[in-house]
């Protein structure tokens, strides 16, 4: 380019660049199978009666971890809603669950393998279908309006939902979504979405200026994005299901620990006595 003659035209092509998907996506099934290795460590059995093994872990049985799992199962078996037909499922790009069946491990259950020639050639024919089946993907029929942020609550619609403004000139005096009063709520010229649909949790912004009206929202919520908000919501500090169960846990070892010293106290002072009097 900068040896190009004054007036010349140069041709350029531009390709995707595919090594950040090729890394991230393998990266996601490892971190995947070490989540389900450490659930299968914690809940062996004895093959012969299927009843907790001498190798199981201080979680067997665990509800939450339960949860947990079934959970991200569930997310991958699932898919991603309102994308490419073709590109919907993991299988589809060449990441599928092992056969339990062939295992010698049984850690192994239950874990992903990947296609890496499948995966390269999803990720050159339609980079863009596969990054949906992960990302969220959000597209407006207006150009100025724009996406802030989301939430575990935004869900998919088949038929896209309707935003509707009102506008001062200087700022957004109103909003709502598929003409449901309250709706979404405004702050200068950005809109939160309510609970009253199913855009909940959609924080835009309008770059423009006057109403606006029947402006058309799509979105497809990703499996990474699924997963992301399903183990936010186990993993808070304050209100996690992993922390609710550790305050219980914590709570019963007090508990306990109390019964203990009190049963010492007892036992303690009963030697006491015997002592006294057979000494």
């Amino acid at each position: 380019l900068y040896g190009a003659e004054p007036g010349t035209t140069i041709s350029l092509q531009v390709d995707h660049n595919l090594t950040d998907g090729d890394n991230a996506i393998p990266s996601f099934v490892t971190a995947y199978n070490a989540v389900r290795h450490f659930v299968n460590d914690q809940n062996q059995t004895d093959p012969s009666t299927g009843a907790k093994g001498t190798n199981s872990g201080p979680l067997f049985g665990s509800q939450t971890l339960r949860s947990i799992s079934s959970s991200l199962s569930s997310v991958l078996g699932n898919g991603t809603l309102g994308v490419n037909s073709a590109y919907s499922v993991l299988a589809q790009i060449g990441i599928d669950f092992v056969d339990n069946s062939t295992l010698s491990d049984p850690l192994n259950k239950d874990t992903l393998q990947v296609d890496s020639t499948k995966l390269e050639a999803a990720l050159t024919s339609n980079p863009d279908d596969v990054r949906r089946l992960f990302s969220f993907d959000f597209s407006s029929s207006d150009s100025r309006i724009t996406l802030l942020d989301f939430s575990g609550n935004t869900t998919y619609s088949q038929t896209g939902y309707t935003l509707n403004l009102t506008d001062n000139g200087t700022n957004l005096t109103g909003a709502d979504v598929n003409g449901v009063a309250n709706s979404a709520t405004v702050s200068g010229n950005t809109i939160t979405v309510t609970d009253a649909t199913g855009a909940n949790g959609l924080k835009l912004y309008y770059s423009g200026s006057g109403n606006l009206s029947g402006t058309t929202l799509n979105f497809t919520v990703g499996m990474g994005a699924q997963m992301y908000f399903d183990l936010q919501s186990a993993l808070d500090t304050s209100t996690g299901s992993i922390q609710t169960e550790i305050n219980a846990l914590t709570d019963q070892n007090t508990q306990s620990q109390s019964r203990i010293d009190t049963m010492q106290t007892q036992l303690d002072y009963q030697q006491q006595q015997l002592t006294q009097r057979f000494t």
